[in-house]
């Protein structure tokens, strides 16, 4: 006889649970901004940040941060493959009855069970609908609410028809949303929420006369930054250059050694903000926290390379707001460096800083909906958004 599964407890606790997946670097960012700003917002509320797919680690066979990190680092074009091969309904449901998916379901499973949230917030679309079966089954749940980290493509797996509420950071990314089947009530446009320090603009970069360059290439950067990490160091005219190799351990000892004394290689930071202050243009490929950022500090922002699918709409709201250019050749996007990096920052202080308080917005909504289900009686799993 099949055992029944177990349910989460109906006497839930008052705290926030976000679920991250270490897929690249914008998910956990989205995650650590949102703790962030949530206490600091309201201290007394507990809030915690887990990893559900990865479990201890992120190079276990089913980490999905293992495979992804590999395949974007690696083959970029398979993961455009994949991305568009995956993006139907019935490509959905298959993936979420996967063998990962379900030793991924009983571990967050124990997890709700130890937590007892009263607000679950998922910053992941496989986190989103993963959380929704498991709290599908319980008589009585959390409510869950979904922070979509792309920017304007919107994958259909982001769309959970049974999550709560959704945070888009923009318009395009809404309507998206609503032409995926969800209803426009459940959507708010609220910008990617990113750290506190973002929500400092400062409008002047040094004052040192060479162009102040930094180059980016997320999480775990392919060999083309490395490429364009060279020519920008080989440039006849004097830059200023700082790259950011993220967790590539490897390409940044390989890359110190190419580029000596050219340029200041570093590996995984936490003040991207402050190395973006300090900078005239930013180079980067087109990934969401990366444009976002950018955004939040008026800086002029060139694309060096774009993910198949996903980065696609970053790239053209880059270009509709001026905000910078894609450039995938070497050559020109060195010459562009040159043009840019002398020229003004880019929006307007408004705008900076509505992308850097996206955070602030988020959480004075979590606030309000862990209050709702903290003092109002927990309505059944099927109602409402389930």
């Amino acid at each position: 006889m099949k055992k029944p599964c177990p349910t989460i407890p109906a006497a839930c606790g008052t705290g926030i649970l976000i679920l991250t997946s270490s897929t690249g670097g914008g998910h956990d960012s989205v995650a650590v901004a949102l703790q962030e700003a949530i206490q600091a917002l309201a201290p007394e509320i507990s809030v915690r940040v887990l990893d559900p797919l990865s479990g201890r680690g992120r190079t276990g066979p089913l980490s999905p941060a293992r495979w992804y990190d590999a395949t974007v680092a690696q083959a970029p074009w398979l993961w455009g493959l994949v991305y568009h091969a995956t993006n139907r309904a019935w490509a959905v449901k298959l993936g979420l009855h996967g063998p990962g998916a379900l030793l991924w379901t009983r571990r967050l499973r124990s997890i709700l069970q130890s937590e007892r949230p009263a607000l679950v917030v998922s910053v992941h679309p496989l986190c989103t609908h993963l959380a929704a079966h498991v709290l599908r089954k319980s008589p009585v749940a959390p409510p869950l609410h979904c922070v979509v980290t792309d920017l304007v493509t919107i994958h259909r797996c982001w769309a959970c028809a049974t999550a709560d509420a959704f945070y888009v950071a923009t318009a395009e990314a809404c309507e998206a949303l609503i032409a995926l089947g969800i209803p426009p009530g459940r959507i708010d446009v609220t910008g990617l929420p990113l750290r506190a320090a973002f929500a400092q603009v400062q409008h002047a970069a040094g004052s040192d006369a060479l162009p102040r360059v930094l180059l980016l290439g997320g999480g775990r950067p392919s060999r083309r930054l490395t490429a364009v990490a060279r020519a920008l160091a080989a440039s006849v005219r004097p830059l200023k250059l700082v790259v950011v190799c993220g967790r590539n351990t490897r390409l940044r000892r390989r890359l110190a050694r190419t580029v000596g004394t050219r340029a200041t290689v570093l590996g995984w930071r936490d003040d991207i903000a402050a190395l973006m202050q300090d900078s005239s243009v930013v180079v980067t490929k087109g990934g969401p926290t990366t444009v976002a950022e950018a955004l939040s500090q008026a800086r002029p922002l060139l694309i060096y390379q774009a993910l198949p699918g996903q980065e696609a709409g970053n790239v053209a709201l880059v270009e509709r707001t001026g905000a910078g250019r894609y450039i995938p050749d070497t050559g020109a996007l060195v010459c562009a460096v040159a043009t840019r990096a002398q020229g003004e920052p880019t929006g307007n202080a408004a705008q900076a800083l509505w992308w850097g308080s996206a955070a602030q917005r988020v959480a004075v909504r979590l606030v309000a909906a862990r209050e709702d289900a903290s003092t109002a009686p927990r309505r059944p799993a099927h109602e409402g958004g389930r």
